[in-house]
């Protein structure tokens, strides 16, 4: 596709919908508030750059070619979102004295992020833009996705107060489980 509108349309979607990016944003945003979730909203956002870079310089191509890796990568990446859930299901909700995830631990994230992987191997190998090459890409991808991710962590500091008690984050984490389930369950459809 040479077009811009359904790579927008791409890439807002597929950062605005749950995933771990997302559930891990909002629950930062919920712990330390969105000060505290920030530098890990930056380093998403980095994170996806280099990550869409790396994949339209030719190594989403060479995966994208061979179908049987393509697909151990989504059975690994909905194995881990399903290990993901899990612990986000039985977390303890309350947990503010561990530090946040900062920028730099973020952007390494993408790395294991199976959603994230597979949306930036999908970008490269599905859309065609006219101008910039892989970096024009990710940079509009970023452009519009930002925002995107940026609202889950404003969710999640604006239910820091609702979430004060232990039986409300308990909900709120097992809430965030459900979402990343959800989102495993979409890729082994989709895949």
């Amino acid at each position: 596709m040479s077009d811009f509108t359904p790579f927008i349309s791409y890439a807002a979607a597929m950062s605005i919908t749950p995933g771990p990016n997302n559930a891990m944003l909002a629950t930062l945003g919920a712990r330390h508030g969105w000060r505290g979730a920030a530098p890990a909203a930056f380093g998403v956002m980095t994170g996806m750059f280099l990550l869409l870079l790396v994949a339209g310089t030719g190594v989403g191509a060479a995966i994208s070619a061979v179908p049987s890796l393509r697909s151990v990568l989504t059975v690994g990446g909905v194995l881990y979102m399903g290990y993901l859930a899990y612990v986000l299901w039985h977390a303890e909700g309350a947990a503010k004295e561990r530090p946040p995830m900062g920028f730099w631990g973020a952007v390494a994230f993408q790395t294991v992020n199976p959603k994230a992987l597979l949306m930036a191997l999908t970008a490269a190998g599905g859309f065609s833009l006219p101008w910039g090459g892989p970096a024009g890409m990710a940079a509009l991808f970023v452009l519009v996705g930002g925002p995107c991710i940026a609202v889950w962590a404003l969710a999640g500091d604006r239910l820091r107060r609702w979430l004060d008690t232990p039986a409300r984050a308990r909900l709120f984490s097992r809430a965030m489980a459900v979402l990343v389930a959800c989102t495993a369950i979409a890729m082994v459809i989709e895949g």
